[in-house]
């Protein structure tokens, strides 16, 4: 078995890790948020199209650790935390791994890691069976998503200084307090959807509503001077959001099945799993009906099937 030494952290946090999904302040609903969180492994999945566990060949990309040899390896498919050695805050028991198949793992002390592998194998009640030798690239046949093209998170508007009472503030990011004012006034706004900040240190607000963005303007620039964009759409409000996640927390959870999640800045609720079989989609879809249709959820699957 080679080794590597490190000498810097290795930890890297690829997915947020709660008991079903993340709490009402994660995500890119807030104002300083930038991003949706979203699967290392990648894929938005329907109502069926994923394998029954157990059933057919899954694969992945992700942290095995070791982390004494007196204990089985697992494959981490939540959070890994910053730390050195790292930890792994949400992993699957890992069955028929050989570290003398690979050439890149990493020791320190009595833990043993690979930062990222690919791993082809089944997957049931919590564990992951290799059928194939790990690999620094996807299996043949697996669908591997190109990055989106365009920024998910722009300027919605292209006078963003509008309404405020210094034009000389473009490119200046209002003070903290504002931000705060802000943020908590949009919690609270009928019809608010989500934001998210753009341009150079952030400059500017972006806010999206499903009632008049004239009025939600107006009440925005009360609170913040600096640049501010405010854009309709039809779909699920945050509050809608909110409600189907507290639903889904209320579930009995599985902790090797449920990952995480939460309201994204788009209006759609992104849950994330282990493996999204049909009877998991069609549970999430029946438990969020109330609020959201199935196009108001992204559910990301961590295993993805080989051959799609």
């Amino acid at each position: 078995m080679s080794t590597r030494a490190r000498t810097a952290a290795a930890g890297v946090l690829l997915l947020l890790l709660s008991a079903l999904l993340a709490s009402c302040d994660a995500g890119s609903h807030a104002p300083h948020a930038s991003a949706d969180a979203a699967s290392p492994a990648g894929g938005t999945v329907g109502t069926g199209a994923s394998p029954s566990p157990g059933a057919d060949l899954v694969w992945t990309s992700a942290m095995v650790i070791q982390g004494s040899p007196t204990q089985e390896p697992v494959l981490c498919v939540g959070a890994i935390l910053e730390s050195y050695p790292p930890q792994c805050a949400g992993s699957l028991r890992l069955v028929g791994w050989d570290w003398d198949q690979v050439t890149n793992e990493t020791v320190e002390g009595d833990v043993t890691w690979i930062d990222t592998t690919y791993v082809t194998g089944t997957y049931a009640a919590g564990t992951f069976t290799l059928k194939r030798p790990p690999s620094d690239f996807p299996p043949a046949g697996a669908v591997v998503e190109a990055p989106a093209a365009r920024d998910p998170f722009p300027q919605l508007c292209d006078d963003p200084l509008r309404g405020a009472a210094d034009s000389r503030a473009s490119g200046v990011r209002a003070d903290t307090r504002a931000s705060d004012a802000l943020s908590r006034h949009l919690e609270t706004m009928e019809g608010y959807v989500g934001s998210w900040v753009s341009g150079r240190r952030g400059a500017t607000m972006n806010v999206l509503v499903t009632d008049d963005p004239e009025r939600a303007h107006a009440e925005a620039r009360t609170l913040w001077s600096g640049g501010l964009c405010v854009e309709q759409r039809d779909g699920a409000t945050r509050a809608e959001m909110v409600s189907a996640q507290k639903a889904l927390l209320a579930l009995p959870q599985d902790p090797g099945q449920w990952l995480g999640g939460g309201p994204g800045a788009d209006g759609r609720l992104g849950v994330s799993v282990t493996l999204a079989d049909p009877a998991t989609v069609a549970e999430i879809h029946r438990v969020v009906a109330p609020w959201l249709s199935p196009d108001d959820v992204t559910i990301w699957a961590r295993l993805r099937p080989v051959g799609g």
